[in-house]
């Protein structure tokens, strides 16, 4: 089942669910949220290093280096067409009776960006990312603080639910080295 608005605010309030570290618009984002979607904003922006060669195995993977983006005196990022990562300002801690998804917010496709999102596993603690690729020829100018995805959840079924015990909890952005792959 998915999670209204008015749970989602309560569990902001009480359990912590969303906290900002900008706080741009929080007031504002805190009372209106569109739908059920609670709207991210970009907190960093990232490169990946095109040189290192990615791995996924069964055991290990390995990810490239990344390089932080600095933005202009606007807080704007000039970005030239490729891939990048955005990383939310807000810092998530799901329940772990609940799980969620990223939803990509429409204006991104209209600018000739694409985005990849993901799930919220149940008990992840941590800023979120994405993947975006910016393929108008012009590239795309993207500020710190702008909404670019909403993040929808979902009431789990009752039983027995393992929370997340993967790698991405925290800030983290990309491997160190060879990790665990499961």
């Amino acid at each position: 089942m998915q999670i209204c608005a008015d749970d989602m605010r309560e569990k902001i309030l009480r359990a912590g669910l969303v906290r900002p570290t900008l706080g741009v618009r929080w007031e504002k984002r805190f009372q209106y949220i569109e739908g059920s979607g609670f709207e991210l904003t970009v907190g960093g922006v990232y490169r990946p290093n095109d040189s290192d060669t990615p791995f996924i195995g069964v055991e290990t993977r390995v990810l490239p280096e990344v390089a932080i983006l600095t933005t202009d005196s606007n807080n704007v990022y000039d970005l030239d067409p490729g891939f990048y990562l955005i990383q939310s300002d807000e810092t998530i801690w799901m329940p772990t009776e609940w799980s969620g998804r990223v939803e990509p917010r429409t204006s991104y496709f209209n600018a000739m960006c694409l985005m990849g999102t993901s799930r919220i596993a149940p008990g992840f603690q941590g800023k979120l990312r994405c993947a975006l690729e910016v393929a108008h020829p012009s590239g795309f100018r993207l500020q710190r603080g702008a909404g670019f995805a909403a993040m929808v959840c979902y009431k789990l079924t009752p039983g027995g639910t393992d929370p997340y015990r993967g790698v991405w909890n925290g800030d983290k952005i990309t491997t160190s080295g060879v990790e665990r792959g499961y």
